[in-house]
């Protein structure tokens, strides 16, 4: 692939390279603490989570990840407390992998937003829906 700016499609082929060789989309900061760096560095997504007014305190809420694929942005709200549901077009390994070295005890379902079966998991207090749009026909 090749953009008309020289800049861009170099910074596009290191981005190909990166997530070739890691395959995490995602950063991922485990209980143990140990990091796995994905292409999204944590603090890009922690600034990216914070832009939006959710409370470190989510106990007693609900939240639905759509197009989890990693599931960074998911697992941390499940961290403060929130009960997780998730869905993806694909299923994606590393998901659930991370859902098992996380502990965590997300609902994760292989699921497309346009399927009716969407309406059967709600309601939510709060509803994720990171860089799904433009991938929708």
């Amino acid at each position: 692939m090749k953009a008309g700016n020289e800049d861009v499609t170099r910074e596009t082929q290191r981005q190909v390279r990166h997530l070739q060789e890691s395959g995490w989309y995602h950063s991922m900061d485990w209980p143990t603490g140990e990091v796995t760096h994905g292409l999204q560095s944590l603090e890009t997504q922690r600034e990216r989570l914070a832009r939006f007014p959710i409370p470190p305190d989510l106990t007693g809420k609900s939240v639905l990840d759509i197009g989890a694929w990693d599931g960074w942005f998911g697992f941390e709200l499940e961290r403060r407390g929130a009960t997780l549901s998730a869905i993806d077009v694909v299923e994606n390994p590393r998901y659930l992998a991370a859902r098992r070295r996380m502990g965590s005890k997300a609902d994760y379902r292989v699921l497309d937003i346009c399927d009716p079966k969407v309406l059967e998991l709600g309601p939510f207090d709060i509803v994720l829906f990171f860089g799904v749009l433009y991938h929708v026909k």
